[in-house]
């Protein structure tokens, strides 16, 4: 039996420093899909995902890699728009990201 991924959930501080009609960017894998929300995998832990469109969790099938546009309301993500990444690596965005994060802690400008 494969192992439990870890749900994230934005603590009040983490939403409170987010812009307030902010939007987030996600890649990660699809680790189960229901009828209004699809939970993502990106490699630090499962994000839920909720979509007002129906249809569209059910385009997507376990395992694939996406990438999700989704806003963020009430510590919650609401998908605005996704659609499957063919060949990504999530691991490596998560290690770019880490990069760009510590050149911005250290006051240093960063553009990829």
């Amino acid at each position: 039996m494969p192992a439990m991924k870890k749900v994230m959930h934005f603590s009040d501080a983490e939403i409170s420093s987010m812009p307030r009609n902010g939007r987030v960017r996600l890649f990660g894998t699809v680790i189960n899909v229901n009828d209004n929300a699809i939970l993502l995998d990106d490699k630090s832990g499962a994000a839920e995902i909720m979509f007002e469109n129906q249809d569209k969790p059910s385009s997507f099938n376990c395992g694939q890699k996406v990438c999700v546009i989704a806003d963020i309301i009430d510590g919650k993500l609401f998908g605005a728009c996704a659609q499957t990444v063919d060949d990504f690596d999530v691991q490596l965005n998560k290690n770019v990201r880490s990069f760009v994060k510590k050149f911005k802690d250290m006051g240093r400008d960063i553009n990829i």
